[in-house]
């Protein structure tokens, strides 16, 4: 399954960070770090396989199975929220 950003959400960066708003929900959601870069590629759709190995790439250091899982996380996550969707 592909996921991307929904449209519609408001998008604010600051320093590290992206505050998030979807305007049906009026709740804010903040992401850091590995979160925010996450948010940033989801603006063209991907698979959580396709994100892993982005992160991967991004941070060279990190532990596979952590980022993987991570990944999932916050995928799971940002859908629980309505700010991204799957598709396919």
């Amino acid at each position: 399954m592909q996921y991307k950003q929904n449209k519609g959400i408001i998008t604010r960066r600051v320093d590290d960070s992206v505050f998030l708003v979807n305007p049906e929900y009026d709740a804010l959601y903040q992401l850091d770090g590995t979160g925010t870069v996450l948010w940033l590629a989801l603006s063209e759709p991907m698979t959580a396989k396709e994100a892993a190995e982005l992160l991967l790439i991004a941070f060279p250091d990190a532990d596979h199975d952590t980022v993987v899982r991570d990944v999932d996380v916050v995928l799971k996550d940002l859908a629980d929220h309505h700010l991204i969707s799957g598709a396919g």
